[in-house]
């Protein structure tokens, strides 16, 4: 996420390209500009403490024995579906941190079974909360 808007990013862009053609034609290279390729990802706040992410947080203890995080997400569609859907829309995954091996869009992304298994649980135990 960043707390730019479009139009500055855009600009940054446009010097990153700028630095880029000054070392890239003395080597022969000619590019074409950035191209967008991916969505633009909208800044969505929730707030950490909202009765649904402590039902959560809680249905996550009760069926996992484990604290999960309360974090911000990036790369996912949560900030499509807090525009364009609910602003009390929050993630909730079963994956590991990007960074390590197997992580979120990496070619070797994996999940264990054990994890699959806790998560499904905790998304009962949250339904099950909603429900009274």
């Amino acid at each position: 996420y960043t707390d730019k808007t479009k139009a500055e990013i855009e600009a940054e862009f446009r010097e990153l390209e700028q630095v880029l053609e000054q070392r890239l034609a003395p080597l022969g290279i000619v590019g074409d500009g950035f191209q967008p390729a991916t969505r633009f990802f909208h800044y969505v706040f929730c707030e950490p403490d909202s009765e649904d992410i402590t039902m959560m947080v809680e249905a996550a203890r009760e069926a996992t024995g484990e604290d999960v995080i309360v974090c911000g997400s990036c790369l996912s569609d949560l900030s499509v579906i807090s525009k364009y859907g609910s602003s009390q829309a929050f993630g909730f995954g079963a994956g590991r941190d990007f960074s390590k091996k197997g992580g979120a869009h990496q070619p070797n992304e994996y999940i264990e079974c054990d994890r699959l298994v806790a998560y499904t649980k905790t998304i009962a135990a949250y339904i099950l909360r909603c429900l009274g």
